[in-house]
């Protein structure tokens, strides 16, 4: 999930703004799912279970980013003439 909030910087401006309060909550849940295993309040298992998941919400995420970057990228290039 570091990734994807090191990658948000590469975005433009307005695009990373948009999305960098939801690479910030899912860094907070992840933390707070930990503290919640070590303090004895979610099982060991579950706790795997629900991270594994937040992984894949965070490639997910690097995915659209991914998209949004191609296609700003596209909206930059100039048009070229056959």
């Amino acid at each position: 999930m570091a990734q994807f909030v090191t990658r948000l910087s590469l975005l433009p401006p307005a695009t990373s703004h948009s999305y960098m309060p939801h690479a910030k909550g899912v860094e907070e849940t992840k933390y707070l799912l930990l503290l919640g295993k070590d303090l004895g309040y979610i099982q060991d298992a579950v706790h795997t279970k629900l991270a594994e998941e937040y992984d894949v919400v965070g490639k997910m995420l690097n995915g659209l980013i991914d998209s949004l970057e191609r296609r700003h990228n596209d909206d930059q290039e100039p048009a070229t003439k056959n």
